[in-house]
């Protein structure tokens, strides 16, 4: 019997950088078929390796990219979701004989990569100068999504979404800046029937009548409680692409330089209302409440989604 070829999915993931990173990558290896050994490297995680969330992968480790070339071999493929990973890193795997793809966020030319994903809608080739004798394909814009499956699964079914109801999450990153800013507008959210606001550091003692605060939710969890509104107040991030697909109108906040293209490329939809950066979120609270009032009547439109896409680069990859 044909051993399977090998994919390593290294992630930097922490408090600090958040876990945007190790769920894009959770989502891209529950895309792909299962004709493949997966293996995750992160460098943390904010579950349980034994996690369902985790299933999927034969093996789970935490480590850094030393610890995952160690592990690779030729004929393998690694996928990484890491902004500060050099070239350095890339080479080595050429010279080993690895294949390598790379989950981009900031337009990086300098990676020698098999492939680039970039699930931003407002990116393009014309974003990317990569020298002619390299010959590192471009995967790019929202039919390259990286949604976990269990989003894929509910792209067609009805929501329950109630039109007074309002979704607050701003990833695991420790962002102090903005958590106080929704504190100060927690207030004016009166005027909902329900508000959900994701954050296992804020006190569930803070809960009010309409409010609820939760922690960290499993994904079955999180789609639940999307399912039940139908505005979204969250950054310009993986969890905004998740709400999007799941037909809610956004509040969008950018608040990285890395989220300039999923901010504005979501924004070209009638669904999205932008609020600004993190400074112009937290000086100007007014923006949420005349976004509420102004995407009231908008349409909601996604694109149609399909694994296929995802499976064919890999394809190329180890024909």
């Amino acid at each position: 019997m044909q051993q399977k070829t090998k994919i390593f999915f290294r992630a930097s993931a922490d408090s600090i950088v958040g876990w945007g990173h190790l769920f894009r990558i959770i989502a891209l290896s529950q895309l792909i078929d299962n004709d493949y050994s997966k293996i995750l490297v992160a460098g943390a995680l904010p579950f349980s390796a034994s996690s369902p969330e985790l299933s999927g992968f034969e093996k789970v480790y935490t480590g850094d990219d030393a610890f995952c070339l160690s592990l690779a071999g030729s004929g393998d493929v690694v996928v990484v979701d890491d902004y500060k990973v050099s070239n350095d890193f890339f080479l080595k795997l050429r010279a080993h004989g690895v294949h390598s793809v790379y989950i981009d966020d900031l337009m990086r030319s300098d990676l020698d990569v098999d492939a680039i994903i970039n699930h931003a809608p407002g990116v393009s080739r014309a974003h990317y100068v990569l020298p002619a004798e390299r010959p590192t394909q471009l995967y790019l814009g929202l039919e390259y999504a990286l949604l976990r499956k269990e989003f894929y699964e509910h792209l067609n079914t009805e929501s329950s979404h109630s039109n007074q109801s309002l979704f607050i999450c701003f990833g695991g990153s420790n962002n102090t800046a903005v958590r106080e800013g929704i504190r100060k507008m927690l207030p004016s959210f009166d005027g909902f029937d329900e508000v959900f606001w994701i954050d296992p550091t804020v006190d569930k003692r803070n809960e009010t009548r309409n409010l609820r605060i939760m922690p960290q939710l499993n994904v079955n969890e999180l789609i639940a409680v999307m399912k039940r509104c139908s505005y979204a107040l969250v950054s310009a991030s993986t969890i905004a692409v998740e709400c999007f697909f799941m037909h809610m109108k956004l509040l969008l906040v950018q608040t990285a330089a890395n989220q300039k293209y999923i901010y504005e490329g979501l924004g070209q939809y009638p669904q999205v209302c932008g609020m600004g950066t993190t400074d112009d979120f937290i000086q100007i609270p007014e923006r949420v409440h005349t976004g509420i009032r102004d995407l009231k009547s908008a349409i909601v439109s996604t694109p149609g989604l399909s694994t296929k896409k995802i499976n064919e680069i890999f394809k190329k990859i180890t024909p």
